[in-house]
This record gives C-alpha cells, sequence and structure tokens, in this order.
C-alpha cells in the first residue's frame, strides 16, 4: 500500500485526481450548497454584458478593464445555475493546474496540500470573483517566463509582456511581478542579474504613473490596483501573502523534513486531514444563511409561488426586512394582506411593506422590488424613477432595463423604451423579451390598446414621489378607489405605522368601493385599538364587528394588565395573541421610517393644500415625532386639527407652538388663532 501511495505521488497521478475531485467538489458546491451566491450575483451589474462595440469599448479607457469585461462575458452564463458551477469549477481547477506547473517549475517540491489549499480558498472566498481570473492570467504569464530557458528570452518576454499583462489585468499585473523578481533572486547568486532584479520593478512601476499622468479619468490608487482590491479579511491576506510569496517556498527551511512528510504514507495521510479539515473550514466560514434566505424567497417570487413563501415563512420566520416585504407580496396575492399580515413577522414595520433603508446604497440594492410593486398597483412614475437611481448608482442590470423598458412602454414613451428594447436585444438571455416588445412597438396603435388598462391606473392626483411610501400610495388610491392592490397597501402601511391608524378610520367607506363585503379581521381590530386610544368611536359605515375580534381584544387587554412588565408581556402573550393586531401595536417595538423631518413637513403641506386633513394631519404627526421642538410642526398640526373639528387637541400643540416659538403669538401670527378659541 505504502509503494502504491509513493508512486502516485512521483507520478503526479495523484494530484490529477486530487484536481478531478477538486472540479467535481466544486460543482457540487457551486451546483447545491453555494447556488445562491450565483442567484445574487446575477442580479447585480457585475453579469451585465451585451454583444457590441460600444460595451466593448467602455472598457478600453481603464488598465484592467479587458479583465473585468472578460469576467462579464463569464458571469452572463449565470443566468443558469448549473453552467454557472460549471465555469466556477472550471476556472478553480485551471488556477490548480497552474499553480502545480508553477511549483513544479520552480523546483521545489509539490506537496498535494499545496496543490489545494489555494484552490479552495480561491473556492469560498473568490470562485465568482475578478481576482480569479486575475490569478490565472498572471499565472498563466508566469509559467510562460519559468519555460523560456534563456535569460535574454526572458528579458524580452518581460518587456513585452509585462505592458500587455498591465493592461488587460491592471493591479493583478503585480503578482507577476513579485514572482519574477522573487525568482530571480532567489534562483540566481544576489551580485548576478542586478540589472533585472532592481530595474524591472521600477520600469513597471512607471507604467501606472505614466497612466496616472496621461489618463485624467483614471485616479492614482485607480492606476496602481485597479480592478485589484485590497483585502478586508484575515482569510485574505493570509491567500494574498501566500500567492505573493509563492517562489520562497524552496529556500524555507526544513525542506527535507517537508519532503520526507511529502512522500510517506503517514504524511499524505495528514496532508488528506489537513485538506478535509481546512474545506469543511472555508466553506462554513463563506456559507451565508442570510443571503441563502434571501436568495431562496426571490426565487419562488419570481416563479409566483405565494403559497410556497407563505409556508417557509409560517415555518421559518425570518427577521429580514426583504423576507418580510415578499411574505407581504404573497399575502396580497393571495388576498389576505389585511386578514393575515399580523400572523407573520412584522418586526421592520412599514418598511417590511415597502423596502425602505436608512442607508441609501442598500435602499437602490432592493430597489427593483419596489419598482415592481409600484408598476402594478400603476404608480409608473414612482416605479420609473426607483429603478432610474438604482442603475445610476449601482450599474446596469438586465432586470433594471427589462423595468425601465416597462415603465416606458406603460408610459408612452416608446422611443425611450425602445432605445433599452434594442440594448436587451443584444444579450445572450434577454432577446426574447425584447424582441417580444419590438414586435408589439411595430403597430403603435395595437401598442396603446394593450397598455390602455395598465394606464388606467395611473394616479391623476399630484404628489411628490420623492415624499415617501404613503405619498405615492395615497396618490394611487385618491386617483383609484376602486385599486385593490394600492388600497390594501395604503391601509397595512397605515396599520403598520400606528400613527396613521386615523387615515383608516376616517374612510371606513372606501373599503366598500374596493370590493370589500366585511371589513378584514386585521382592520376590525385596529379600529377597535383606536377606538379605545382615543375613546371615541369611529364611523363605520355600516360595517360589523365580529364579535370574536371585540371578545379577543378584551382577552387581551385583560391579561396584558396582570402581567408586570412589557418585556413579559411579549413572552407570555406572543403564543396566544402574537397574530393580533394590538399585540403589533402595543408590544412590538419597529424601527421609524427613514424618511426625514422636512419631507414629513412638505408633504403635510402638500395634504392640507388639497384639503385632505386627515392625512395632513397623520404627515404633521410625524413631523412632530422626528423634531419635538419644532414650533412650526405644531403650529401647522394645530391648524390641521382645527379644520377637523378637534379643538381640544389643536390647543394642545398651539400652545406648545406659541412655548417653542412665542413670535408665533403676536399680532396677525398663526397661532394668535388660539385666542379666540
Amino acid at each position: 500500500m505504502r509503494s502504491l501511495l509513493v508512486d502516485l505521488v512521483d507520478r503526479s497521478r495523484l494530484h490529477r485526481l486530487a484536481l478531478a475531485v477538486l472540479f467535481l467538489l466544486s460543482v457540487l458546491v457551486y451546483g447545491w450548497i453555494f447556488d445562491y451566491v450565483v442567484l445574487l450575483q446575477y442580479l447585480s451589474a457585475d453579469c451585465f454584458f451585451v454583444w457590441d462595440r460600444t460595451f466593448l469599448t467602455q472598457w478600453l479607457d481603464r488598465p484592467g478593464g479587458l479583465l473585468l469585461y472578460t469576467g462579464r462575458f463569464l458571469r452572463q452564463f449565470f443566468h443558469f445555475e448549473f453552467p454557472a458551477a460549471l465555469i466556477i469549477s472550471s476556472l478553480v481547477t485551471v488556477a490548480g493546474i497552474l499553480l502545480h506547473r508553477i511549483r513544479g517549475r520552480l523546483g521545489h517540491g509539490i506537496g498535494l496540500f499545496h496543490t489545494l489549499a489555494p484552490c479552495l480558498f480561491l473556492l469560498a472566498l473568490h470562485a465568482a470573483s475578478t481576482f480569479t481570473l486575475g490569478l490565472l492570467v498572471c499565472g498563466g504569464a508566469f509559467l510562460g517566463y519559468l519555460h523560456l530557458p534563456r535569460r535574454e528570452a526572458r528579458l524580452g518576454y518581460l518587456l513585452l509582456l509585462t505592458p500587455l499583462l498591465y493592461g488587460y489585468a491592471g493591479g493583478y499585473a503585480w503578482f507577476f511581478v513579485a514572482w519574477v523578481v522573487l525568482a530571480e533572486w532567489l534562483s540566481r547568486p544576489w551580485s548576478s542579474g542586478l540589472a533585472l532584479k532592481v530595474l524591472y520593478p521600477a520600469l513597471v512601476l512607471a507604467l501606472p504613473l505614466a497612466v496616472y499622468r496621461w489618463v485624467p479619468a483614471v485616479s492614482l490608487a485607480g492606476a496602481l490596483l485597479s480592478p485589484l482590491d485590497l483585502p478586508h479579511r484575515l482569510l485574505d491576506w493570509l491567500l494574498y501573502l501566500y500567492l505573493l510569496l509563492l517562489p520562497l517556498w524552496p529556500a524555507i527551511p526544513l525542506r527535507g523534513r517537508l519532503e520526507a512528510a511529502r512522500t510517506s504514507t503517514r504524511g499524505l495521510v495528514v496532508q488528506l486531514g489537513l485538506l478535509v479539515v481546512l474545506t469543511v473550514g472555508l466553506l462554513a466560514y463563506a456559507y451565508n444563511p442570510t443571503a441563502r434566505e434571501v436568495a431562496t424567497y426571490h426565487r419562488l417570487y419570481k416563479n409566483g409561488r405565494w403559497e410556497e413563501i407563505l409556508a417557509r415563512a409560517r415555518a421559518h420566520p425570518s427577521p429580514l426586512a426583504t423576507t418580510q416585504f415578499l411574505t407581504n407580496r404573497a399575502l396580497q396575492h393571495q388576498g389576505r394582506l389585511l386578514d393575515e399580515m399580523f400572523a407573520y413577522p412584522q418586526s421592520w414595520g412599514t418598511r417590511g411593506l415597502v423596502l425602505s433603508f436608512t442607508d441609501y446604497t442598500e435602499d437602490m440594492r432592493w430597489a427593483l422590488y419596489d419598482s415592481e410593486l409600484y408598476l402594478e398597483m400603476g404608480h409608473v412614475n414612482a416605479a420609473y424613477r426607483l429603478v432610474y437611481n438604482q442603475e445610476n448608482l449601482l450599474g446596469r442590470t438586465y432586470a433594471n432595463l427589462e423595468q425601465l423598458a416597462e415603465c416606458s412602454l406603460v408610459s408612452g414613451h416608446y422611443a425611450v423604451a425602445a432605445k433599452y428594447l434594442r440594448i436587451l436585444g443584444r444579450t445572450l438571455f434577454h432577446d426574447d423579451f425584447a424582441r417580444r416588445y419590438q414586435a408589439l412597438l411595430a403597430d403603435t396603435a395595437a401598442a396603446d390598446r394593450f397598455f390602455e388598462p395598465a394606464r388606467q391606473r395611473r394616479p391623476r392626483v399630484e404628489l411628490d414621489v420623492n415624499l415617501g411610501d404613503l405619498a405615492v400610495l395615497l396618490a394611487v388610491v385618491e386617483s383609484a378607489p376602486r385599486n385593490r392592490l394600492a388600497f390594501d397597501y395604503l391601509t397595512a402601511w397605515c396599520l403598520l405605522d400606528k400613527t396613521s391608524i386615523p387615515i383608516v378610520a376616517a374612510h371606513v367607506g372606501r373599503f366598500r368601493e374596493a370590493g370589500y363585503v366585511a371589513l378584514p379581521r386585521q382592520v376590525q381590530e385596529a379600529l377597535l385599538v383606536w377606538e379605545e386610544l382615543v375613546r371615541r368611536s369611529v364611523d363605520r359605515q355600516g360595517y360589523a364587528v365580529d364579535q370574536a375580534v371585540a371578545g379577543r381584544l378584551a382577552r387581551f387587554a385583560q391579561q396584558a394588565q396582570r402581567l408586570p412588565s412589557k418585556a413579559a408581556a411579549q413572552v407570555g402573550m406572543q403564543p396566544s395573541f402574537g397574530d393580533t393586531y394590538a399585540y403589533y401595536y402595543v408590544l412590538t417595538e419597529v424601527p421609524g421610517d427613514p424618511m426625514g423631518f422636512p419631507s414629513w413637513l412638505r408633504l403635510g403641506n402638500e395634504l392640507f393644500a388639497q384639503e385632505r386633513f386627515e392625512e395632513a394631519a397623520c404627515s404633521y404627526a410625524h413631523a412632530v415625532l422626528k423634531k419635538p421642538e419644532s414650533g412650526e410642526a405644531h403650529l401647522h398640526l394645530g391648524n390641521t386639527l382645527m379644520s377637523l373639528g378637534r379643538a381640544a387637541e389643536a390647543e394642545v400643540h398651539f400652545r406648545q407652538a406659541l412655548k417653542l416659538d412665542p413670535s408665533q403669538g403676536r399680532p396677525g401670527g398663526e397661532a394668535e388663532e388660539l385666542r379666540s378659541h
């Protein structure tokens, strides 16, 4: 057995077998365990590729641009998961072959561990990235250098190849430069070949300096490193260091002991054990259950598998805003949003209904979800604005280009839509979408008839779409009260917001316009909670309250009074009342909305000017919550409450406005109105 193992090692058969196993392992990992990486990356701009000269030329204005172009060319095939797994597996395996051959040419023992360990790092950390491509290009160039026997041939090779390699791979060329310099220093006496050892790095450094000097669009950091990113994780630093110092391994002491370990049975078993531990450890480190959860929900959402989304949300409640958004979309598509919304986690409040993050980049990352929602309900301008901003900030993707085309078609901007469709027509896997709509645009009259139902849903009430989700929803519902999707989302938004329940209470009659025979269960709960808080009844416009709903709310109040603290109530009452609006309103803490004080104040002003006083009061109430020290906000809220006939509540805010800004009490000042009440 021992002789067989030694024979396998000596003939490099074991290395070939190991590389074959690496390939199969990579296919398994990215075809099954890490398939979410492929799906999520395909949603990014890194996979967008167009087959035309214009797209190619935009990558020629910077060092490393062609490497990025090559990466996009390969990643366009991530449209399908199995080809993506094959591409990733091939890249990682070729990297292993190159490193194996380079170590052989450098003349030191080719241990199995040293052949596969860098590949495992690439598989777990950089399999779908530009880093692997850059390493392959530089590794191939260095292997070619090592194959040249004569010094003059090597010198000519360097002079010819280095500028080309820098132009193609940019900052990744420094791996090649480091390998060449280290190999020269270690393979020759220190006094031999000093011109190459010293002058070559200096001449290479002149390349990025010349680019920085003569190409205005390229910064110094970009000329030196782009598209190579400096590592941010310890494991990345270890991988970079290992690769940069590749030619140093022959000079490491104890080489004889390592060589003995390489060829002995015990040493081989140790290497295999280390590789297994390293594989499991790296894959466990790289695995991201959060990203996998988002990818699973996204796949179900795109396939319209709504019941599967709800079943998954029931079985494995998720705290993520994106999964809560998709759960709510599934509820709405099944017609159960206002009856079952609080049976599912709503810990993000309104931000899990219409996605909204405090970080603008994160907001734009998921903007397509909101855009698709707004387009479906009819607010084409809001849908277009979101996806247009996403394209400008994060780059062009297949999905945002299709959404831009659809928004332009519904708006009747056929020339703009044709521009987007021409681009999609030059892609490999999205040209069917382009051809379908291009055929429709051949007859504009037929196109008008086709898009007329969608155009009927467009809002006719003007509200600035930059003033947040409430402005968008109000504009659609005010224009088309029978728009069930928009109405359900507006009602759900008000319930999740808590502060905006008065909007629902003031317009109960709209449920009949939206086609409701009875009030949804959780709307009934919200109105009962609101009546208890404000101590006045709500006009239900003839709708009855289910006695079971009222009885359950009464039991909630009784049990809440018996528990010693809010924390105890959250735990103790969740099993029995976790699916009620009362539990959400009283016991669920949700993050505040990300819209700032000026936007709420502006929205209130717009609504007040349109005499929509209940909505204006809610907007001003938000402004007061955002900035309690604003006398202006209190004053506007007081005026709005006066318009609603709620003088006692208005007086509180008028007095606060006078306290914060006494100038409002001067003759002619707006708060002077207080003295007449």
